[in-house]
């Protein structure tokens, strides 16, 4: 739901970026973490074209490649083919 949010309301796009960045932050168990930066990830697909925070994004993404989930690390293995390159 976070790419909607972003779409719809622009303006919350930088809150919602570095809500989704700081996942390790958060209470959940490492391996939960680990599949919820997947779905961060998904929603970074949607709106990176349109996102202020793309190095930070970059970074987070390219991380995720030795990330412990499988699924983690096809999904940063697709957002970096999708947007390799970009700067």
């Amino acid at each position: 739901n976070s790419a909607q949010i972003v779409r719809a309301k622009p303006h919350l796009e930088n809150r919602i970026t570095n809500l989704l960045l700081n996942i390790d932050k958060t209470h959940h168990p490492v391996g939960r973490k680990e599949l919820i930066k997947a779905g961060a990830i998904e929603a970074f697909i949607e709106y990176f074209s349109a996102s202020k925070n793309k190095a930070k994004i970059l970074e987070f993404v390219t991380k995720q490649q030795n990330s412990e989930s499988p699924k983690t690390r096809q999904i940063a293995k697709t957002f970096l083919k999708k947007w390799e390159g970009f700067h």
